[in-house]
């Protein structure tokens, strides 16, 4: 997104949860680049205070609790008594989360194995959540706060004329994401090398 391949213009951008996710300085130019006068741009993007997030902030909380540096020390030492007082506590704090459900059943007959399966076991564990927990970070960190909204429209009003952004919700009113549209101006032509 910040270094797009193309010479010519379009008459519309695009991104569905995408954008968010680029760096926002980079990309905007490029918009601006790529779109020709009166071209539209619309996007969807992740709003903080939505279900998707609050259900991922959850998840890599859980996670980050299962990966701890307590929880791991239990395992790989073989104390069945430690590891089933955090992992107790664990489900305590997670009670819903099917992972620490799954690991807090398959992990406890494990900790008879020898030391070196016990620690092959949790970098198994730590590698299969690994991919998860960046995804979550990612979006973790990419979503759009209320406060940040106008700071982080900046860079899109220096490529198009922005429409007032509004709120995509659920039936229950819930924000799902932000909805950006916006029209590029001749004003904001750039001129593509030739």
């Amino acid at each position: 997104m910040e270094a797009l391949p193309f010479l010519e213009r379009f008459g519309a951008v695009v991104s569905q949860f995408g954008y968010e996710y680029s760096r926002s300085d980079e990309s905007a130019r490029q918009i601006g680049r790529v779109l020709a006068p009166g071209a539209k741009l619309s996007f969807l993007v992740h709003h903080a205070e939505s279900a998707i997030v609050a259900a991922t902030r959850a998840r890599l909380d859980a996670i980050d609790e299962l990966l701890a540096p307590g929880l791991r020390a239990a395992f790989c030492s073989g104390d069945a008594s430690g590891f089933s007082s955090l992992t107790a506590a664990l489900i305590g704090r997670h009670p819903h989360d099917s992972v620490v459900a799954d690991l807090a059943s398959a992990l406890p007959s494990r900790l008879g194995s020898p030391p070196g399966k016990r620690i092959a076991i949790w970098a198994a564990i730590e590698e299969a959540l690994a991919p998860e927990r960046c995804v979550s970070e990612s979006l973790k960190s990419c979503c759009v706060t209320p406060s940040q909204l106008t700071d982080w429209l900046g860079p899109l009003r220096s490529a198009c004329e922005l429409k007032a952004v509004t709120v995509l919700r659920e039936p229950n009113g819930t924000p799902i994401a932000w909805i950006v549209e916006g029209i590029r101006g001749p004003a904001q032509a750039v001129a593509l090398p030739s």
